[in-house]
């Protein structure tokens, strides 16, 4: 009776191994390294930083204009760019009025305009200076601030 147990045992085993799922082909793991920013001269234990971006410290020039540069900083760059390239293809675009691309075409294209903006002055906003003018007791100060 045990031999007929382990018997099965064993068949159920290689039935169930081979009914496994077909393999799915997933893209290759990567850890975010950069090996090739890396200065393997260096001893991890001497300098962690510059064993791990040796290299790229040596070959990243900072810009004149910029007191440190890192890969923070270019992607940060990067989505300032992005961002100004939809704003401009907004303000370029002939979008249906009320649409979220209009709006955006709109405010960017007022605030380019320095002609209109250098007739206008200040005068949009006399009606908030006129409130902070009427502001005569903390009480009005609150209430202005709320």
């Amino acid at each position: 009776m045990k031999l007929l147990n382990d018997s099965l045992l064993l068949a159920g085993l290689i039935i169930m191994a081979a009914c496994k799922a077909p393999k799915e082909s997933k893209p290759a793991l990567t850890s975010g390294l950069l090996l090739e920013n890396m200065d393997s001269t260096i001893q991890p234990g001497n300098n962690f930083q510059m064993f791990v971006n040796g290299k790229w410290i040596k070959n990243t020039e900072i810009p004149a204009d910029k007191s440190n540069y890192g890969v923070g900083y270019m992607v940060h760059e990067q989505s300032q760019d992005n961002v100004k390239k939809i704003i401009e293809e907004s303000a370029a675009a002939n979008k249906p009025d009320g649409s979220d691309e209009q709006k955006v075409g709109d405010l960017y294209a007022s605030y380019m305009d320095m002609k209109k903006r250098d007739e206008l002055g200040v005068k949009p906003l006399a009606p908030e200076f006129q409130k902070i003018d009427d502001i005569k007791n903390l009480n009005d100060l609150s209430g202005y601030f709320g």
